[in-house]
């Protein structure tokens, strides 16, 4: 049916814009925030892929790298990490709406994903402490 061709379609875009956010170095992030939206992993990745084209990137010269391969690894694990946090609240709000029956405003449902959105605030505030140290 319609319905299912186009959950199907939602799907596979939700997908390719989290592959996408991923492949986008942190320093195009926005510090401090939570959620990004679609939009803005669309926006970032073309800004990117302009600074790409403009700046064919040496390692070791690139004005993307600050302190070189550890903070690149560092960089991307926390990148992965904040990406897959993301996602796990996505699923964990679909599945309280699409297999609960619950609606995204019930009392539980803001409860539970606030109480996560905290719990990473609170990871990123101490992440940011330790890089600074």
């Amino acid at each position: 049916s319609h319905r299912v061709i186009e959950k199907r379609r939602r799907d596979r875009m939700n997908r390719c814009l989290a592959d996408l956010s991923r492949l986008i170095p942190n320093t195009y992030t926005k510090k401090g925030r939570g959620r990004i939206e679609k939009t803005e992993i669309i926006e970032m990745a073309i800004k990117h892929m302009k600074h790409l084209q403009q700046h064919p990137c040496q390692a070791d010269e690139c004005d993307l790298i600050e302190g070189g391969e550890n903070n690149i690894n560092r960089t991307s694990n926390l990148e992965s990490f904040r990406v897959g946090y993301h996602e796990c609240l996505t699923e964990t709000m679909h599945f309280l709406v699409e297999k609960e029956g619950l609606y995204a405003g019930d009392p539980t449902c803001v409860r539970l994903i606030n109480h996560l959105q905290k719990h990473y605030d609170q990871l990123s505030k101490n992440n940011a402490k330790l890089s600074r140290e």
